[in-house]
């Protein structure tokens, strides 16, 4: 009975990362992959000098692809060419990628 509530919310939690991507994510380009990724930027809480930090949350990333720090990333719709900033992490589920 467990597994089978564990499997629904599993299903559940992947039609609601489909939905939000659908609806906020843009297309970006990182490494030569390209993927759908929200974009989020805040000010720097912790920095001498004002400043934004920027990163992008993404859902799905490729199988067996790992990113690293100053790998290219390319956000069209901004007209953004920029860098991963520092290894990604995961943040509840998602693959939150700092960029420059």
């Amino acid at each position: 009975m467990t597994g089978e509530i564990g499997g629904r919310w599993q299903r559940a939690a992947t039609r609601l990362n489909a939905a939000v991507d659908d609806a906020l994510g843009i297309a970006v380009i990182i490494a030569g992959h390209p993927l759908v990724a929200l974009y989020d930027e805040n000010p720097d809480a912790f920095g001498q000098v004002l400043t934004t930090l920027r990163e992008l949350s993404v859902s799905s990333p490729p199988p067996g692809v790992r990113f690293k720090s100053g790998d290219k990333v390319e956000i069209p719709s901004l007209s953004l060419v920029t860098s991963v900033r520092e290894p990604p992490f995961t943040r509840s589920g998602q693959l939150v990628i700092p960029i420059k």
